[in-house]
């Protein structure tokens, strides 16, 4: 982060400042970004340190270590061994599946398999068309958009999913299958936003 500023109108004289952090937090998700083992054993000894002063409790079991080294070793983290995870397996940061391999499959599959999920409650219930429209298009839709903020389904999955909702939306209205997709999409009949 960095910043500047007019330290004397008259003569202009600017001064700047820059500050880097290695810490990404949010609520209780914690990423801590480090170039060598040893640079992050400092950053977690920091870290407990901190949480014990703080009367933190932090439960190492739940922390996982990601890493791009080919020589790979456990760290320990309040009294902890935390092996490393494999690269071919996604992990989930803040709700979006990430690998290490650039792999998009197992990602897509996770996405897919919490799609199909979602769309099994939403036929289980006893609801009308129009509230399974909201459903779909203020639950479902946005649930799967954020699911995927990083990265870019391949269109076959989307049109998988696209499907499986409307079907359960058109069962819902009491419409036959084979009714055409775009009267469900139509803004000026249902509305159902396409993912």
């Amino acid at each position: 982060m960095q910043t500047s500023w007019l330290q004397d109108l008259k003569f202009k004289h600017i001064k700047s400042t820059q500050v880097s952090t290695s810490v990404l937090a949010y609520i209780d998700d914690t990423i801590w970004i480090a170039y060598t083992k040893n640079e992050l054993e400092q950053i977690i000894n920091t870290a407990s340190s901190f949480f014990q002063m703080a009367n933190i409790q932090v439960n190492p079991l739940k922390s996982i270590l990601i890493t791009n080294s080919p020589n790979t070793t456990p760290i320990n983290f309040i009294n902890q061994t935390i092996t490393p995870y494999p690269k071919h397996k996604p992990f989930k940061f803040l709700g979006c599946w990430f690998t290490l391999n650039y792999n998009q499959k197992q990602q897509t599959n996770l996405i897919l398999e919490e799609s199909n999920n979602l769309i099994n409650i939403l036929k289980t219930k006893q609801i009308t068309d129009k509230q399974a429209t909201y459903i779909i298009n203020i639950v479902i839709i946005p649930t799967l958009e954020y699911r995927i903020y990083n990265l870019v389904l391949p269109q076959k999955t989307c049109n998988q999913i696209l499907s499986s909702y409307l079907t359960v939306a058109k069962h819902k209205a009491n419409l036959p299958r084979s009714i055409p997709n775009s009267i469900m999409l139509n803004y000026n009949i249902y509305s159902i936003k396409n993912i």
